[in-house]
Formats: structure tokens, C-alpha cells, sequence
């Protein structure tokens, strides 16, 4: 335990060395650079007088430039080699973020996993998923991303789940918080509607036409809450779809509440790094940030 202290204590004292010295390394640079050049032309033609200016600057310039030049050249190598030597070679370097990279991956498989599991469990135990002949239902949640002036800017999907393969997938990586039953349960925390219309939808919902007829499903019931932190600030919304059955209002509002609670924990620890992957566009399909 002494060895690894110790060990650790001289890493520290190492790299706040290199730390430090990063501007003195600019400055013996070009001083290096400036005695370099001294040191291959006469100035002693012009700099002759006995001003005591003149006499400074002929002691500061020409005293020995060659010397002084060598000098910073040594302490320049020194630095260079206390730098590789802390920052490696570049095979290294390329195997570390190529591990790390692989490290990430497992770990975006695990957060996608997660949830898909969560909302798969929470489907079938409670919602009844997959128990009707067409399978016409999923369950959706999705995350607040904010702008640059801390508000909401759209919503983003970070997970789904149906037992019916043409619902799984997202076609869209950003939800308007001001359309559909997601906009709905945005504004007022919770929406329900058991008999949904298309006049509902480009009225109530204020989807276009063109938006309405590209939706690959079209539910009859929609369920939608907003998920919040502690502070009562919404994060995020879960929203359960089906064509096929009319949950009860009071049932499905619930137990969409209490699920909504327990993700809010989850959501709220994962939510920086995930916000992060979309800000820096990882997502190549247009969907979810994975």
C-alpha cells in the first residue's frame, strides 16, 4: 500500500511538473529560437555605445549566445522526453482508444438493453403486451434535451418496446413538444385518450396531414406522462400506444405513475452522458443515440 502511495505521489508531482512548465516550454522556445539567431550575426557594430541601455542590451544579446542557445536546446530535449515518456507512443496511445472505444460500446449496448428491458418488463407484466392476436401496441420513452438557454428543445427517444416488429423502430431522432399525445403530457404532465381520430390528430394533436398519413401506427388509445427530477422539472416522457384495446383511464394513469417515477431515478444519472452521445451526433441511423 506504501509503494502504490508513493508510486502515486511521484505520478502527481511528475504531471504537474509537465503542467506547469507547458508556458515556460513556449517561453525557453523562444528564447532558444532568439539567442539561435544571435549567435549566427555580429551585432557589436551597433550596439558599441557606452549608454548604459546599450550596455545592458550587449550584455543581455551577446553574452555568450551560442550557450545559451545549447542551454534551452538541453532543457527543450529534457522536456520533450519527460513528455513522451508520460504521454507514450502512439501504437500505445492508439490500443488505449481503441479499448476504450470497445468499452463504450458495451457500455451503450448495456444502457439500450436497460431500458428496452425495463419497458419490455413493465409491457408485459402490466399492460398486457402481446397477449392479442395482432400485437398492435408498444410503449415509448423518451428524454428532454435542452438548448443553449436551458430550455426544452425537443424530446428524444432513448427507448421502445412492442411485440410486433414492424413498431419497434424509431423513424425519427426529435419530437416536437408541441404536437401529439407527447406534446399533450408535456404541457399538462399527463394526456389519455381512448378513442383517438385522425380529425383528433390534425386538430387536438396539430399534426398535418402528411405527418398523419407517414405515422406507421395510428393508435385508437394513447397513455402519456412526463417524468420529472426532484426539483419537478420535466426530463423526459413515457407514452404507451395501442390500436387494439381501451386501457382503463384510472388503471393505466396509475401504474404509468409509478413506472414514471422509477425511471425518473435511472433517467436522471444516465442523462449527461446520453445527452452528450446526441449533442455530439454519434447516432448514424436517425433514431435512438445508439
Amino acid at each position: 500500500m506504501l509503494l502504490v502511495r508513493i508510486k502515486q505521489w511521484i505520478s502527481f508531482i511528475f504531471y504537474k511538473f509537465l503542467d506547469i512548465i507547458g508556458w515556460a516550454k513556449i517561453i525557453i522556445q523562444g528564447v532558444s529560437g532568439l539567442y539561435g539567431i544571435l549567435s549566427t550575426i555580429d551585432l557589436t557594430k551597433i550596439l558599441c555605445g557606452e549608454h548604459p541601455a546599450e550596455i545592458f542590451f550587449h550584455w543581455l544579446l551577446l553574452s555568450h549566445p551560442l550557450k545559451i542557445f545549447l542551454f534551452t536546446q538541453i532543457i527543450l530535449l529534457f522536456v520533450a522526453v519527460a513528455e513522451k515518456f508520460a504521454i507514450g507512443s502512439y501504437t500505445k496511445l492508439k490500443m488505449e482508444l481503441k479499448s476504450k472505444e470497445e468499452k463504450l460500446d458495451i457500455l451503450n449496448n448495456n444502457i439500450k438493453e436497460l431500458f428496452d428491458g425495463l419497458l419490455m418488463s413493465f409491457a408485459n407484466a402490466e399492460l398486457a403486451f402481446g397477449t392479442h392476436e395482432q400485437n398492435q401496441e408498444r410503449i415509448s420513452l423518451y428524454l428532454a434535451k435542452k438548448d443553449k438557454t436551458n430550455q426544452v428543445d425537443y424530446l428524444y427517444p432513448i427507448g421502445r418496446y412492442s411485440s410486433n416488429p414492424n413498431y419497434r423502430n424509431m423513424r425519427r431522432s426529435r419530437y416536437s413538444v408541441n404536437k401529439g399525445c407527447i406534446g399533450e403530457a408535456y404541457k399538462n404532465d399527463y394526456c389519455y385518450n381512448a378513442n383517438i381520430t385522425p380529425e383528433e390528430c390534425l386538430n387536438k394533436y396539430s399534426y398535418t396531414e402528411e405527418e398523419y398519413k407517414a405515422m406507421r401506427m395510428k393508435p385508437k388509445t394513447i397513455a402519456a406522462i412526463s417524468i420529472k427530477d426532484k426539483s419537478n422539472r420535466i426530463i423526459g416522457v413515457l407514452v404507451a400506444e395501442s390500436q387494439e384495446r381501451s386501457w382503463l383511464a384510472g388503471t393505466i394513469k396509475r401504474k404509468l405513475e409509478k413506472q414514471a417515477n422509477y425511471y425518473a431515478e435511472i433517467c436522471l444519472k444516465l442523462k449527461d452522458y446520453i445527452d452528450e452521445k446526441v449533442e455530439n451526433k454519434i447516432n448514424k441511423k436517425g433514431d435512438m443515440p445508439w
